[in-house]
């Protein structure tokens, strides 16, 4: 069977006005002529209506309708179809299929057939597009404009109609994701008279610039909350966030970076001043700077002052800094308060730290341990430690102190003798004197009640004995368990001597010339022998005796202990073991080999051997 539909009329019910078609719905008649093998329709059909967005191809809008029985006379039927509310402006096709009434498939009728309005439509079309417009939405077909817009572009009229277009190209437009060939200068964001500009975010404000008074060029910059401010007749100042900051009275080129009611306050002129956060902050003078906390204050006058952080501090001196810490003060300039709690810095160029140190005197370091009350400097430039668990130095070169003008004194309170009227006994000044070239332990002469006469070295054990391992008496006797002598090996004393200088390991004896005197022997198995010079090979004496005043002068001569002498072997050799004496060579020892003569005149017993000629012989000293 083949079919076809010849020409259509479409009747569309609608009137200019949104309303008037809100009324009249969405439904349509549609008419049209079928013919049947060439000639008109007679007949019961079944027809299916589309709606297509292209004359071929393209794509279904809305729903198929099916219209089944439909009486056909003469090829005319006339049908009422309603597709909804697609109708929107946009042109559209009707295709449609066709079938005998109840049987087989639907053979499709083509071409699809273009859907047009009539005069009354054409107006009704017309309201449509104002009833887009009300509703707030425009499509670019609606605009008249060639398509849709670019990325960036903006609407326009180039002259003849609406077009997109750069925003170079249109005057005053500023695009949203970023502009090219701007001109500083002549393209910016912002207010060109003498007002402030305003950014907001979620309906309050976020950023607010304002001019400086009389336009001089400078810029207050105000971040954060709503209640941040700047001062009338302030400029150049900063508040970059947080909530109640303000910039008050006269202020210049000041910055607060954040936290809560924190203030620069110009009072005077104050500039350069920075409170970095924190909050109840305040500062009064130019540059200066607190870093954060709370409620520290740099008073008016003071300048180049800062407060790092802490509580309730207070600064009012130049060049004075304060670390941290709570109700700390300075009134000094170039004083420091590292931190800690209640200290004061009343001394010029003092530092303080600890808890309840004062510094009253210039120059002067005063730290406090953890203990309650105050502790104050006494003199100038002094250093003052209070230390309840005493002094604690670990270092790899020692201490070196230079007191040039007054020693370092220490006196103090010994806990282990009995009882005084605190509780201690007082044992004097006890002295350690460090001046130049000398360190001195000493104790005074005066005699002090209750006291006692002897200065100790003490060992405290666990269970709280004590060991006195050195004492030293006020008579000068000095006692001590053990000493080591690390220095040399022989006991030795000052002599002088008939030579102006005998040769270190001679054998010497003493001068019947010269009561008190030596001089080398020259004689075997001399009965006057004395001992042996110290020193020769490098051995030293290792206690060296003599009396200030008295006999203290001449060479070191070995009267005990191990020490090198000269010795001659030519008539006898030398072994361990053997008794020495005086020979006829001056100042040598040999073997003493006639025992009888060699009463009272051996040196001592050699440790080492010489098998012939002269040498050097390490002896024991044993004088008999």
């Amino acid at each position: 069977m083949k079919r076809k539909i010849t020409a259509c009329l479409v009747a569309l019910s609608l009137y200019a006005g949104h309303y008037r078609t809100a009324a009249q719905g969405t439904a349509f008649s549609y008419q049209g002529r079928l013919n049947d093998g060439g000639n008109p329709a007679n007949g019961t059909y079944d027809l299916t209506f589309q709606l297509w967005n292209d004359s071929t191809a393209g794509s279904e809008v809305g729903s198929t309708l099916t219209d089944t029985a439909l009486g056909v006379t003469n090829g005319l039927f006339t049908v009422r179809l309603d597709f909804g509310s697609v109708f929107d402006g946009t042109t559209y096709w009707l295709q449609i299929g066709v079938r005998t009434n109840g049987g087989g498939s639907f053979t499709t009728l083509s071409p699809r057939q273009q859907l047009t309005p009539d005069p009354y439509a054409i107006y009704s079309e017309k309201a449509g597009l104002a009833d887009t417009l009300a509703n707030g939405t425009v499509s670019p077909m609606q605009l008249n404009t060639a398509g849709a817009p670019g990325t960036g572009q903006v609407l326009g009229y180039n002259g003849s109609g609406l077009a997109w277009m750069s925003p170079a190209s249109v005057a005053f437009a500023w695009n949203l994701t970023g502009n090219a060939g701007t001109i500083p200068g002549v393209n910016f964001l912002g207010t060109s008279d003498n007002q402030p500009l305003e950014l907001h975010v979620a309906g309050g404000r976020a950023l607010r610039l304002e001019p400086e008074p009389g336009g001089g060029g400078d810029v207050n910059v105000i971040g954060g909350s709503a209640n941040n401010s700047v001062g009338t007749g302030s400029w150049g100042n900063f508040v970059g966030a947080g909530s109640g900051n303000s910039h008050a009275g006269s202020v210049a080129d000041s910055v607060i970076g954040g936290g809560f009611e924190n203030a620069v306050l110009g009072s005077t002129f104050v500039e350069e001043s920075f409170i970095g956060g924190g909050g109840l902050n305040t500062i009064a003078g130019s540059w200066d700077a607190i870093g954060g906390g709370f409620e520290n204050s740099i008073a008016n006058g003071a300048g180049f002052a800062t407060i790092c952080g802490g509580v309730n501090n207070t600064n009012s001196a130049f060049f004075a800094s304060i670390g941290g810490g709570a109700n700390n003060t300075i009134s000094a300039q170039y004083a420091t308060i590292a931190g800690g709690y209640n200290n004061q810095a009343n001394g010029e160029y003092s530092f303080v730290a600890g808890q309840g140190a004062v510094s009253t005197q210039p120059g002067s370091f005063v730290f406090a341990d953890s203990q309650s009350g105050g502790f104050t400097s006494v003199l100038p430039n002094e250093v003052c430690l209070r230390a309840d668990n005493g002094l604690y130095m670990a270092t790899q070169r020692g201490v070196r102190m230079d007191a040039q003008n007054c020693p370092m004194i220490t006196r103090g309170w010994d806990p282990f003798t009995g009882t005084a009227p605190n509780g201690k006994t007082y044992c004097g000044r006890w002295g350690l004197f460090m001046e130049p070239g000398s360190l001195t332990l000493g104790i005074p002469n005066t005699d002090v009640p209750g006291g006692y006469r002897q200065m100790e070295v003490a060992r405290y054990n666990p269970d709280g004995s004590r060991d006195t391992l050195l004492s030293v008496g006020n008579n000068g006797i000095t006692t001590v368990k053990v000493i080591t002598i690390t220095g040399g090996s022989d006991v030795a004393e000052p002599f002088p001597m008939a030579e102006d200088q005998t040769p270190e390991g001679a054998v010497v004896v003493i001068d019947e010339e010269a009561p008190g005197h030596l001089k080398m022997s020259s004689v075997p198995y001399d009965t006057h022998v004395a001992g042996i010079v110290s020193g020769a090979n490098g051995i030293h004496p290792g206690l060296a005796l003599h009396q200030t005043g008295a006999l203290d002068e001449g060479q070191n001569v070995a009267l005990s202990g191990r020490v090198y002498v000269l010795a001659d072997a030519s008539n006898s050799p030398i072994r361990p073991g053997d008794l020495l004496t005086s020979s006829n060579v001056p100042g040598h020892a040999m073997r003493a080999v006639d025992h009888a003569r060699a009463q009272g005149a051996i040196i001592g017993k050699a440790m080492t051997r010489l098998d012939s000629g002269r040498g050097m012989v390490l002896v024991l000293v044993s004088l008999q």
